[in-house]
């Protein structure tokens, strides 16, 4: 793991000690996805079915007051487990759909809860989200997501 793999894991270890509760400290909301392209239920990939349990996440963090939830935890955790999926797919490089689906969820799903939790004041939360963002997508390829990432720390620091 590189010097910037390291510190974005510290950075996400200690954010998600700030918001786990003990309420969301199951299997669950650490478990890992399985290999690339496996069913794990009805609803699809493994990408597929973490990403729909990370928007229901993000529907509870958006109903509750606070920034440290369990929520907001498990958001970080299929964030995390959607950056794993997405990191097996392009080192195996043989399933470009899986990792633009991938890539699309990761950064939906991304950018909905760092925008919702700079309008909750959720500041350290939105920030490292942001950083996370263009730590994830180096490249000219993903241009258009770093630059979304920027335009969001840009939002965030000016309300701080």
């Amino acid at each position: 793991m590189n010097h910037t793999a390291n510190h974005t894991a510290a950075r996400f270890t200690l954010l998600l000690a700030l918001v786990l509760t003990p309420a969301c400290r199951s299997s669950e909301a650490s478990r890992q996805i399985s290999a690339p392209g496996t069913l794990t239920s009805a609803a699809g990939s493994p990408s597929q079915h973490v990403y729909v349990e990370g928007r229901a996440a993000l529907e509870r963090f958006r109903n509750t007051r606070g920034c440290d939830n369990a929520p907001a935890a498990e958001i970080l955790a299929k964030l995390t487990a959607l950056e794993h999926e997405l990191e097996q797919l392009r080192a195996l490089e043989a399933f470009p759909e899986a990792e633009r689906e991938t890539r699309h969820q990761h950064a939906t799903l991304a950018f909905a809860f760092a925008d919702e939790a700079v309008q909750r004041g959720c500041f350290d939360a939105a920030e490292f989200t942001y950083h996370n963002l263009l730590e994830v997508y180096p490249g000219n390829e993903h241009a258009a997501i770093r630059d979304r990432a920027t335009h969001g720390l840009e939002i965030l620091r000016s309300v701080r």
